[in-house]
């Protein structure tokens, strides 16, 4: 994936979070156990830039 990524997007940034899955931002429930989204809101804020906690 990464190297066509590489020549799709030559200047992006690539995070891949451990142990977590496609619906880990979302809530945890009966439909999606893998739910963790405290696990993704530190990569989240500094996608979007927000270091000094205003993004919550």
């Amino acid at each position: 994936m990464s190297a066509a990524l590489d020549r799709t997007l030559p200047h992006h940034r690539s995070v891949v979070l451990q142990g977590l899955d496609h619906g880990s931002p979302a809530d945890r429930s009966q439909t999606n156990e893998g739910g963790n989204p405290a696990a993704v809101v530190p990569e989240l804020r500094r996608f979007f830039g927000a270091t000094d906690g205003s993004a919550k």
